[in-house]
């Protein structure tokens, strides 16, 4: 089931009305089910729109764990891989300091089967992949919580530059 874009308040209505479909008992969800959710701010009505991500910032700072808590069976799930350790460094001299060769140094998912998908960022979209597997849809209110959360951190996210901790944690990976 795959819907055209909506609005965030009628996304949500929508949401749980699918849910509540799914909640029949004709109807059952396996650990190959999952919500797909994708973000998009409108450019007519926000400065903020996704061609600016941050996208290391977005990575960085995502709070899996937390996601996790809610959907344990996602986690070292193949549609929804960990996004915490695809950082890869490609051609990086680790003799140099500068943070700006370090960001141009990395390797970001060129693929959808991340708990993110960023392959359609420049189109104006990104999609979670984090929620699902058997009986997801009895969690609505975690669900509720997880689409504010991934609105809120791509918002973040949009035109901001790495700060101190973000810098940090990236110093983790290179550990």
């Amino acid at each position: 089931l795959i819907t055209g874009p909506l609005p965030y308040v009628n996304a949500k209505i929508y949401l749980l009305k699918v849910v509540k479909i799914l909640q029949g008992p004709e109807f059952r969800t396996d650990d190959k089910c999952s919500i797909h959710v994708n973000i998009s701010f409108d450019k007519e009505k926000t400065h903020k729109v996704l061609d600016k991500l941050n996208k290391l910032k977005l990575l960085l700072n995502i709070d899996e764990n937390f996601i996790y808590k809610y959907f344990p069976e996602r986690e070292n799930n193949f549609y929804a891989k960990t996004v915490k350790r695809l950082i890869l460094f490609k051609s990086f001299d680790f003799s140099s300091n500068a943070s700006d060769i370090l960001i141009n140094s990395l390797e970001l998912p060129d693929t959808k089967y991340y708990g993110i998908n960023l392959l359609n960022v420049f189109a104006g979209r990104i999609e979670y992949r984090y929620i699902g597997s058997a009986d997801y849809e009895k969690k609505t209110g975690e669900i509720l919580d997880l689409v504010d959360y991934f609105v809120e951190l791509s918002w973040n996210c949009i035109d901001e530059p790495l700060d101190e901790d973000d810098m940090e944690e990236l110093q983790d990976y290179m550990i």
